[in-house]
């Protein structure tokens, strides 16, 4: 029998030890719990266990930030992409206003203008790489990081450009400010970039 006792003896206990280890996995359950709700543990819980509490609450932190990024990040990427295709639409509707001739209805001054070819050539220009931005913003999620900040920043570029040019002409400045406002957000989307 002392072989019986002894093995009920080793068995109790690792009972002993299954159900101290069950209640300490049942107080990180409850710790978890409480550190994602918000509250605080007990205040005579042990130092040991407010350690590894704080880490659950580093994680979802982490996973609010990330969150917060992320949305951020989308919201930026699509008021870029909202820019870009309404200074594409204005710059394409100033251009064909600039190259109107006099049987077309256009004003005389939009065609005896000077600088009307330069304009033209510029407010298409805007208008293309604006809808090229667009729709890399629209349709391309794995666009290699370097190429979209190089298209974000040849837009703003143009966009200042195409807006200054657009000062200068009675009648554009809607055009200008849809210019200008593509500029702002295409910055601001590159800020979200990091």
């Amino acid at each position: 029998m002392g072989r019986d006792e002894a093995a009920a003896r080793a068995g109790g206990d690792q009972a002993a030890a299954g159900a101290g280890q069950d209640q300490a996995a049942a107080g990180a359950c409850a710790g978890r719990d409480q550190a994602a709700a918000g509250t605080r543990p007990a205040a005579g819980a042990r130092p040991g266990r407010q350690k590894a509490l704080s880490r659950p609450e580093a994680v979802s932190r982490q996973e609010a930030v990330s969150r917060q990024d992320l949305v951020r990040f989308l919201e930026d990427r699509f008021a870029c992409a909202q820019a870009c295709t309404e200074c594409a639409r204005l710059c394409a509707l100033q251009a064909s206003l600039t190259s109107a001739g006099p049987d077309t209805g256009a004003e005389p001054d939009a065609v005896d203008d000077p600088g009307a070819e330069e304009l033209r050539r510029r407010a298409m220009s805007c208008a293309t790489v604006c809808d090229e931005v667009c729709r890399t913003l629209s349709e391309d999620v794995s666009q290699d990081e370097c190429e979209l900040r190089f298209q974000l920043e040849r837009c703003m570029s143009v966009t200042l450009d195409c807006a200054q040019l657009l000062d200068r002409h009675p009648g554009a400045e809607t055009c200008a400010e849809a210019c200008r406002r593509c500029a702002r957000t295409c910055a601001d989307f590159l800020s979200t970039l990091g």
